[in-house]
């Protein structure tokens, strides 16, 4: 069983609104959906098109709501980058998918991600 490290999502010194509204954001569901998202495309998917299903699947419109969230689920081992492909700018992004040994579930009464 893996542990999710406990963040805060605020900066040493900020505004109490600041810090509310980083206690506010329920970072082990955020990344639900973005695993769910990337488990759904097996061959690989980059940044702006799960940036573009979160919008329009969840309502999820806040960039670093959805991209801050591939580094967390890369630590913890959910996902892997597997190339690059261009992106709706031009420029290269990487191609990302769930790992394919393990299906990860998050225990929500207790903040953990299980395998």
């Amino acid at each position: 069983m893996m542990t999710a490290t406990i963040h805060k999502l605020h900066r040493y010194g900020a505004p109490d609104t600041s810090i509310d509204a980083g206690d506010s954001i329920d970072t082990t569901a955020l990344e639900q959906i973005v695993l769910n998202v990337i488990r759904a495309h097996p061959d690989g998917i980059i940044s702006d098109e799960v940036r573009d299903i979160c919008a329009e699947d969840y309502g999820i419109t806040a960039y670093s709501s959805v991209t801050a969230r591939y580094r967390s689920l890369a630590d913890k081992g959910a996902i892997q980058f597997i190339g690059k492909r261009p992106g709706a700018s031009g420029r290269q992004q990487r191609v990302m998918i769930a790992k394919p040994t393990q299906m990860f579930l998050f225990d929500h009464a207790v903040g953990e991600l299980r395998s």
